[in-house]
């Protein structure tokens, strides 16, 4: 584990942990509490490896996140409902490869984001009220 619950780094604004995680770690490489408890972050990099780790519910407490960059994880459709629930300060959202289904009406709460990728995910169709998002200048979807 990287750190234990974030005690050595409560006031760290950004992390990012792309490419840097061992794809042959024993279980879960991925540090989802301590990282969670990062209330303070603001900018937020992750990049899975093969299999794709799943993202366990409780992001819910990084309010002040700006940035969120999340590719190749499984985000199960329940925190995506969580994320948008909370994370409100988003301003760019990057969820490629992260086998999203559905997006939730929720999004539209995220009302500062400009930027939402959601490239290689197998999105059908998007909300009707996601027209709510009047700041949003970039859209991914291929």
């Amino acid at each position: 584990m990287l750190w234990e619950a974030g005690a050595a780094v409560p006031a760290l604004q950004v992390l990012n942990l792309s490419d840097s995680l061992d794809p042959d770690a024993a279980g879960d490489a991925i540090p989802w509490s301590s990282i969670y408890s990062l209330s303070r972050l603001r900018q937020l990099t992750i990049t899975g490896q093969e299999p794709a780790p799943r993202v366990p519910r409780g992001i819910r407490g990084m309010a002040a996140l700006e940035l969120l960059q999340m590719r190749g994880v499984d985000m199960q459709s329940a925190v995506m409902k969580e994320m948008c629930s909370h994370l409100c300060n988003l301003a760019y959202l990057d969820l490629t490869l992260c086998n999203v289904v559905t997006v939730p009406m929720a999004i539209t709460r995220l009302s500062r984001l400009t930027d939402l990728q959601l490239c290689d995910n197998v999105i059908t169709k998007l909300p009707a009220s996601f027209g709510a998002l009047t700041r949003l200048t970039e859209l991914g979807l291929r």
